[in-house]
């Protein structure tokens, strides 16, 4: 069993495992995450990271719906960021599709100088961002933010492919891109329990040349 402990002096999250101690300072769910928490709502809770339910950062006795355990469904899945090979990328639609996600496939195609900007560009579409184009993290923040705070709404499987082409032309963006597309959905969890719709990212392509995966 793993269990989610908040510790308000180190301004921490640690996950503590049956038989020791596994510190993970920034760390939810297997992903490290740069944050700036609304820390107390944690404060002097635990929760079973491994039992279905709400994110932990959601208030004691509100009612949302219980995030799916993607474990559950894909007992091969790696630890999050999900980097898919292409022969997954069946075997995870349909389980996704079976499990009640609704699906955003992006394709990114990178011909232009600035590929953050490029990739931030093939996202907001997809995301239904037609009317307002998003082109900077700061302006996507605030457009995913109003997706996250839609919980009523069926949880969201974003299925990106084209990043591998990104691996081998630039990495240091390549990092960015994924790195700030997580943090940025994660963080807003944290600052509002309102924000807890679920949505996952999973990177299909031919990554095992890069080893990512």
């Amino acid at each position: 069993m793993s269990r989610l402990t908040y510790s308000p002096r180190h301004q921490e999250v640690s996950v503590r495992k049956v038989g020791g101690w596994s510190s993970a300072p920034g760390e939810k769910y297997g992903i490290p995450v740069t944050t700036m928490m609304a820390l107390c709502r944690l404060e002097g809770r635990t929760v079973d990271v491994n039992e279905p339910g709400a994110p932990p950062w959601v208030p004691e006795g509100m009612s949302l719906k219980p995030w799916i355990q993607l474990a559950d469904i894909f007992p091969w899945l790696p630890l999050r960021p999900y980097f898919l090979d292409d022969e997954k990328e069946a075997e995870l639609l349909a389980g996704l599709r079976s499990s009640g996600f609704m699906i955003i496939d992006v394709q990114c195609n990178f011909e232009l100088d600035d590929a953050e900007r490029e990739f931030l560009s093939a996202l907001s579409p997809k995301f239904g961002f037609d009317h307002c184009r998003v082109d900077a993290w700061s302006a996507f923040s605030v457009r995913i933010d109003e997706m996250l705070k839609a919980v009523d709404e069926s949880p969201v499987a974003v299925v990106i492919q084209g990043l591998d082409e990104l691996v081998r032309r630039d990495m240091h963006t390549f990092v960015r891109c994924v790195s700030n597309l997580i943090s940025t959905t994660e963080n807003l969890g944290y600052l509002d329990w309102r924000a807890s719709r679920q949505v996952e990212y999973f990177f299909i392509g031919r990554f095992a040349s890069s080893r990512l995966v």
